[in-house]
């Protein structure tokens, strides 16, 4: 199947959740389809990583991302940039701020559905189907550029496959890991870089309130 007969079927639960008058049905579309947006950039990561000769088995790779609950879409937009010779960011060229605004804030509210806490927002059941539809457009856009650059969208069930080698795609490839070992210690080093651009930007942010506290 093509990238956009797949993300239809990534939707078909999605699509029978969003017309329906149970109470929460829109509210399940919207976490599930967030959910399969960050799955895609999760796959589209271990798709990159499976290209290793040295890593063969998708179990371990599997094993080792299952078993660090600390990953999220940034850290696997991260390797992804360590990994391939272009970019994430400029692999969707100008929508990338706009991906990531709208990323972010979809996240915040999802996690504040999870967690029972009010969302700011006035999300009723017309604004969550337009989140809902927001996700599927970003969702098909990553979809459409990776199959492009990488020769696999991110929404196909198997993502542990190689890559065509007539595309030449390999010879993108910038970082190759050996063996699980190597997975490991690539993934905690990503980790360490998102954790050190969060407090840099959390030590600018709190550098403009002083400063906008004393120009006041």
């Amino acid at each position: 199947m093509n990238y956009e007969d797949n993300v239809k079927e990534e939707f078909a639960t999605i699509d029978l959740l969003l017309p329906s008058d149970t109470k929460t049905g829109r509210t399940d579309a919207f976490i599930l389809a967030y959910t399969k947006l960050d799955k895609q950039i999760r796959k589209i990561f271990t798709y990159l990583v499976f290209q290793s000769d040295g890593l063969s088995d998708s179990s371990k790779i599997i094993g080792i991302i299952a078993a660090d609950r600390g990953l999220y879409p940034e850290h696997f937009i991260k390797g992804f940039d360590a990994l391939y010779r272009i970019p994430f960011a400029e692999i969707m060229a100008d929508n990338y701020d706009e991906f990531e605004n709208d990323r972010k804030r979809i996240k915040n509210y999802r996690d504040k559905m999870l967690h029972g806490q009010l969302t700011g927002e006035s999300l009723d059941s017309k604004k969550l189907t337009e989140e809902v539809n927001l996700i599927r457009k970003w969702i098909s856009l990553i979809a459409e550029k990776m199959s492009e650059k990488i020769g696999y969208d991110g929404v196909g069930q198997n993502s542990f496959r190689k890559s065509d080698p007539d595309k030449g795609f390999s010879n993108l490839f910038e970082c190759k890991i050996n063996n699980s070992d190597e997975l490991n210690e690539f993934i905690q080093n990503i980790k360490q870089q998102v954790q050190q651009k969060r407090q840099k930007q959390k030590l600018n942010h709190s550098a403009l309130e002083v400063q906008r506290f004393y120009l006041d």
